[in-house]
């Protein structure tokens, strides 16, 4: 039994690692790389769940695998299998809350899941759909939010679910509706940048936002405020390069980001 967890032990740190392989590979825009070791990290966690299926911390890798491998299925198109994938966790995690529903970490997960299922809709065009596993993903991080106020990772997870509302609803073209979620997405980023002025990553997240309000504003011909959120949007990508974290493709967006200042700044003083 001893040597039997063991190797149980050994196969979720394989499990993880090939996990960790295939995030590197997605980052640096090797997709089909990364699948194929999210598929060997998916192979390996399905022993342990087998075994025990009654393993709680085997279940939760199993919709670990399940989410990382409907990512990198979206990813490449394939929604039919990100579908399927994106099911399984909410499925994992909705019997994980059946046997412990305060657990806050597997609500968290949920919040995740319903997030992706959204992404996968939206791929597809169906945005009312879409609209409704956002909007639900939004109302598990307030909850997880309002209970632990201090935890980044809900916090960020709020601002996400604020920005997938808010591209929503600006492809049902409820620009206000937009504009607010937006911002409240924006509120909640420039707090954890201000706790935390040397992290890469809340700068990104804040140079997404101010894109996300310089297009919309771009939308409404109201170029000299698209001007300033594009700005704004270039700097803050700016602040990850020199903290020597850019991800693949972001050297690409600071050169579009340039020339997109140019013209927005050219048709503002026309205005």
């Amino acid at each position: 039994m001893i040597i039997g967890a063991r190797l149980l032990f050994l196969d979720e740190n394989y499990s993880a690692l090939y996990g960790r392989l295939g995030h590197i590979l997605k980052r640096t825009g090797n997709t089909k790389a990364a699948l194929s070791q999210h598929q060997s990290s998916l192979k390996i966690v399905q022993a342990p769940v087998k075994h025990d299926p009654a393993n709680t911390r085997f279940q939760r890798d199993l919709y670990i695998s399940h989410k990382n491998m409907g990512n990198i299925q979206l990813n490449l198109g394939n929604t039919k299998e990100a579908a399927s994938l994106y099911q399984s966790s909410i499925e994992i995690t909705r019997s994980l809350l059946k046997e412990d529903p305060d657990n806050t970490e597997r609500q968290y997960d949920l919040s995740l899941a319903y997030n992706n299922l959204g992404d996968m809709k939206s791929s597809l065009g169906m945005i009312e759909t879409a609209l409704s596993q956002y909007q639900a993903s939004l109302e598990i991080c307030k909850k997880l939010v309002i209970e632990d106020p201090t935890n980044v990772r809900y916090q960020r997870g709020l601002s996400a679910a604020h920005n997938e509302l808010g591209d929503t609803q600006l492809q049902l073209g409820n620009a206000g509706e937009a504009l607010s979620q937006y911002l409240s997405s924006l509120e909640i980023r420039q707090t954890l940048a201000k706790a935390d002025a040397e992290n890469p990553e809340y700068e990104r997240d804040m140079s997404v936002v101010f894109f996300k309000l310089a297009k919309l504003y771009g939308g409404r011909k109201d170029y000299s405020s698209a001007h300033t959120n594009l700005v704004l949007a270039y700097d803050h990508l700016l602040r990850v390069q020199k903290m020597n974290a850019l991800a693949f493709g972001d050297l690409k967006r600071l050169e579009a980001m340039k020339k997109g200042i140019l013209q927005l700044k050219a048709l503002s003083e026309k205005q």
